[in-house]
């Protein structure tokens, strides 16, 4: 990594930073190499700033906000909605345990490497999480290793889910979707008899399976260790093939979804007997609006008035 520096405004000094020097592949970590180290370079009175419109920036900086001594400003958005957030501000409105614990949730609840679940956005889980002191503790420890999560780490990502759809007397995932199931879409005495035909059923509002919810942990834990590793230059981190992504033969990644079958054979062999009078697979599907824009934590943490501020 190189240093450049005009001190006259003419000639330039180049000089190579050795504290630079990174294997890590993302400059969303890279940042934190690079804050670290102007910490202890620039003046005091002085501040940092990192111009980035990236939500998953912002996260990682928030983590390490204890750990960078010099006041950290995030420039972000473009146009008339351009702003300076400080860092350190919004840390310290949090708290230093829920700060820790972002990675994590965000990395839990949909980032640029996991998905999200629908429509559920992050203001409502993000209320969730930081009310309940021991799911501020869970998220804390996602991405603490690199190692695949405990049994319990697993069963308490599951009952947070649960809470996510309103049903906290759940702790499996399966038992949420058969609740939502089936006071959605359950068999109800009608008031008349109606011949309207039924428009489908969208199961992607549904919390997802055990299964499919295991491999959506382990992507996510493996994304927020990455990020728990940004103040270390050669980090040590394991390929992501077994970690919610399989390396197929020629080398690339792939998402692992689910395990085993997605549904079963039975199941399947009933589904390809039913064919309309052409001899085509007859389906109907329910057409839903598009999905609210995920909220991200700056909107989380702003209120209008600090907005106004800015």
């Amino acid at each position: 990594m190189l240093h450049v520096a005009q001190s006259d405004g003419v000639s330039t000094n180049v000089s190579s930073v050795h504290n630079l020097w990174s294997s890590q592949e993302e400059a969303d970590t890279r940042i934190i190499l690079h804050c670290l180290h102007a910490a202890q370079s620039v003046c005091d009175g002085q501040k940092i700033v990192v111009r980035s419109p990236d939500t998953d920036v912002l996260v990682v900086l928030l983590a390490y906000s204890s750990q960078i001594t010099k006041p950290v400003l995030f420039d972000t958005g473009s146009g008339n909605h351009r702003r300076l957030i400080d860092i350190n501000s919004i840390a310290s409105n949090l708290g230093d345990h829920i700060a820790k614990a972002l990675p994590g949730f965000h990395a839990f609840t949909g980032c640029d490497c996991t998905s999200a679940f629908v429509r559920k956005g992050k203001t409502a889980p993000f209320k969730l999480m930081a009310e309940t002191p021991q799911f501020v503790t869970l998220f804390q420890n996602v991405g603490s290793s690199a190692g695949l999560l405990s049994c319990t780490h697993m069963k308490d990502l599951e009952h947070f889910v649960c809470c996510m759809y309103g049903q906290p007397q759940f702790t499996e995932t399966s038992k949420v979707r058969s609740v939502i199931f089936q006071s959605r879409y359950g068999v109800k005495l009608p008031q008349s008899l109606s011949t309207t035909k039924s428009s489908g059923i969208d199961l992607s509002l549904l919390p997802p399976c055990p299964s499919a919810l295991r491999k959506h942990c382990l992507r996510a834990n493996y994304q927020a260790f990455i990020w728990r590793q940004a103040h270390i230059a050669y980090p040590t981190v394991p390929s992501p093939d077994g970690y919610g992504w399989v390396k197929d033969t020629d080398g690339s990644l792939r998402i692992d979804w689910i395990e085993g079958d997605m549904i079963p054979h039975t199941l399947l062999e009933i589904l390809e007997d039913t064919n309309d009078e052409d001899g085509q697979t007859s389906t109907t599907f329910e057409v839903t609006e598009e999905d609210d824009e995920v909220d991200n934590i700056i909107d989380i943490v702003f209120s209008d008035d600090e907005d106004d501020d800015d």
